[in-house]
């Protein structure tokens, strides 16, 4: 499976400019929005279950706080991340690989994934707190991590992040700016239908609604953005599709 698994490609952009990037990411909506929508309302469906199992094992005495809705939030956002970048991606042989395959090296790639997008988080949050630009400035170097802890082995996912953004903050900005919008919107959204005088009952169906719409942007726009960085990297213009992930730096350039 590991095998199979290294042949895997994050998705190309059409070309290495941000037209070439918006358009891909366009495109990629239009193909796989049937998967997509289909994990959106896998993942709808999980969230609305998980209180029902809690409330019968009665959390509440043990967990006042309320930190165990959090961290199942959290380990939600994961897995919705790990499989959104599976959808996006590919491979470059012709056959496709099996579900199980995609479940097993989802599983295994889960603790690096969960634990290096929460100390970016953590990072990003510490940076905007420290008068908002440092967090800004983190969440553009720090934009890869996720996807380096999905698609490349070993640590060093923040080095490998900052090295892949050095000099192409430009590009990254652009694909933080797509992140941050949606992310800015669907975090703002409660705090909207909260000051309204008589508050919706089906509200907060709706605020999740829009944020599982909101999450599968931002991950396919992340992952789109790991293989367009990866891309620039090479120095040459060949499409990131063409690169393997996990391989070498000098496997990817041309070869004489």
């Amino acid at each position: 499976i590991s095998r199979q698994m290294t042949s895997l490609r994050p998705p190309r952009p059409d070309s290495l400019g941000i037209r070439g990037f918006t358009s891909r990411l366009v495109g990629l909506m239009a193909e796989r929005w049937l998967p997509l929508v289909t994990l959106s309302l896998g993942v709808t469906l999980l969230h609305w279950a998980a209180p029902f199992a809690a409330d019968s094992v009665n959390y509440h005495a043990w967990d006042p706080l309320g930190l165990t809705g959090l961290a199942w939030l959290f380990v939600e956002s994961c897995v919705f991340l790990i499989a959104v970048a599976l959808v996006a991606s590919r491979k470059v042989e012709p056959q496709r690989l099996s579900l199980r395959s995609q479940v097993l090296f989802a599983a295994r790639r889960f603790t690096p994934v969960f634990v290096q997008t929460l100390l970016v988080g953590a990072a990003i949050v510490a940076g905007l707190l420290l008068f908002v630009l440092p967090g800004l400035y983190l969440w553009v170097r720090l934009l890869a991590v996720p996807y380096v802890a999905l698609f490349e082995s070993g640590p060093g996912a923040f080095r490998r992040s900052w090295g892949l953004t050095r000099g192409r903050t430009r590009e990254a900005g652009y694909a933080t700016a797509l992140v941050a919008l949606p992310t800015i919107a669907v975090l703002a959204l409660p705090f909207r239908f909260f000051s309204l005088p008589t508050f919706p009952g089906d509200v907060l169906l709706w605020s999740f609604l829009l944020t599982v719409v909101g999450a599968t942007f931002v991950d396919l726009v992340g992952v789109l953005a790991y293989g367009w960085l990866l891309a620039l990297e090479s120095d040459y213009p060949q499409p990131a599709s063409d690169i393997i992930v996990g391989s070498s730096r000098e496997s990817r350039r041309p070869q004489p």
